[in-house]
């Protein structure tokens, strides 16, 4: 999956400016969003290899934004990936059983994310 372009959803620019810059430095293209409607937009516009996103983010939360990946068959295929700070059982059960590829829960360690994204 090197050079790959991964879309980074998230509000928080620091979260953002962290997954950037060290996916950047292993191989990957990054693209980022700060609210679900942007991500659709960018996903829409040039269906990235993977989406990493936030679950709680303006316009479109993590879950709106999944069912529209998951329902578009054009984007369908694209693995998403949740790195968010929500920890309750129902959240991780709903977004597995909607076709989330991994769920991790912040605070995260880059190296594991990486690791992650590379059995993805």
């Amino acid at each position: 999956m090197e050079n790959s372009t991964i879309l980074v959803v998230d509000s928080n620019p620091k979260n953002v400016q962290i997954l950037r810059e060290n996916l950047e430095v292993t191989g990957f293209e990054v693209i980022v969003a700060s609210d679900g409607l942007q991500a659709w937009q960018k996903i829409s516009a040039g269906e990235p290899n993977l989406v990493l996103s936030e679950v709680t983010l303006p316009k479109l939360d993590g879950f709106q934004l999944l069912e529209k990946l998951k329902g578009d068959p054009t984007t369908s295929s694209i693995p998403l990936m949740f790195l968010t700070s929500r920890r309750d059982l129902q959240d991780r059960v709903r977004s597995l059983r909607g076709g989330v590829k991994d769920y991790m829960i912040k605070p995260l360690h880059v190296k594991e994310v990486i690791a992650r994204i590379r059995m993805i």
